[in-house]
């Protein structure tokens, strides 16, 4: 799998999602599966990880994207998304949006300054850089981050 067919997954809700984050300029990045296979080493994932920035106004923004998104329902406030270690989930599996903003292993703002932005239907997506991907992987620790680090290194041999 290239990183077109990972994108071509993104289409649909994920990328409606992402249009409205840019569209408020929310300062996010994609993490997990999406983020993997962008870096060479595609895989299946059940859902979409992004975290976001740790600000209020960043927070504001991250607000009226759920609201618009549909999921106004929830009562979700700028106050959540404040909280430490705060994980919101939008929808079921396998269109899941988790929405995290704590990033273990490298601080957000390193991890912003090397993101990668790759377009995907003319839509620039962010997603975290490589070396901030196996940090962030490493300090996670599970099987799944584990296998990732093992095959992302693999590929990625110069």
């Amino acid at each position: 799998m290239k990183i077109k067919e990972v994108l071509n997954n993104l289409e649909g809700d994920f990328l409606d999602f992402i249009r409205l984050c840019n569209h408020y300029e929310v300062k996010y990045l994609v993490i997990g599966g999406y983020a993997v296979g962008i870096h060479g080493y595609p895989r299946t994932t059940k859902d979409m990880d992004v975290c976001i920035e740790l600000s209020e106004e960043n927070a504001e923004k991250v607000e009226t994207v759920v609201k618009e998104f549909g999921f106004g329902s929830l009562r979700l406030s700028k106050d959540d998304f404040l909280k430490e270690n705060y994980i919101t989930q939008l929808g079921y599996e396998p269109l899941r949006i988790d929405i995290l903003n704590d990033l273990d292993g490298v601080p957000f703002s390193q991890a912003w300054g090397n993101k990668r932005v790759v377009k995907m239907l003319d839509v620039p997506v962010n997603f975290i850089g490589y070396n901030e991907l196996l940090a962030v992987k490493a300090k996670a620790g599970r099987p799944q981050d584990l296998a990732d680090i093992h095959k992302l290194k693999q590929r990625n041999k110069h």
